[in-house]
């Protein structure tokens, strides 16, 4: 039986997934400002279907910030949209996939806390929204991996002249 004040315990819920949240919103601006600019890039290199891709990656990410805001403000948070990572762009596009793995990875940790506190907690919402953006974003991850694996193997700019 618990006889602890309910109140702090809310409280202390709402403050382990509400920071969970802002982290979250964190990678996926940093992640969408960076994708951003890695199709600028690609625009400007001539690879259009590379950059068609990275955009609509960049759209999503914010898709997915605008879906975490709503989650924050209906749990009663406050969601912090002014923290963001160091943007990284490489001068070769293997740089580029290797710094996007690299958030995208801290990116899918965090969510991977995110659903075992909301399982702890009980909050099937907060579960089942982390769960799809995780879905997605582990997709994107194995994406990366593959794309880093091709130009390893092929090369730079084989890749670019069969992918770019």
């Amino acid at each position: 039986m618990f006889t602890g004040n309910t109140t702090f315990s809310m409280i202390t819920f709402r403050e382990d997934l509400c920071t969970i949240i802002n982290n979250s919103l964190t990678y996926k601006y940093t992640l969408g400002g960076q994708y951003l600019l890695n199709a600028e890039v690609y625009n400007y290199w001539g690879f259009q279907k590379l950059c068609s891709m990275i955009k609509y990656q960049s759209v999503k990410k914010i898709k997915h910030a605008d879906m975490l805001i709503k989650r924050s403000l209906f749990m009663g948070c406050v969601p912090i949209l002014s923290r963001i990572e160091q943007v990284k762009i490489g001068g070769t596009l293997l740089e580029h996939f290797y710094f996007n793995l690299s958030i995208e990875s801290i990116s899918v940790t965090n969510l991977d806390k995110g659903l075992v506190t909301s399982q702890i907690q009980r909050d099937k919402n907060t579960f089942i929204l982390l769960g799809a953006i995780l879905k997605e974003d582990k997709l994107f991850c194995d994406w990366l991996k593959y794309q880093i694996f091709l130009i390893s193997h092929i090369g730079e700019k084989n890749y670019l002249i069969k992918y770019g």
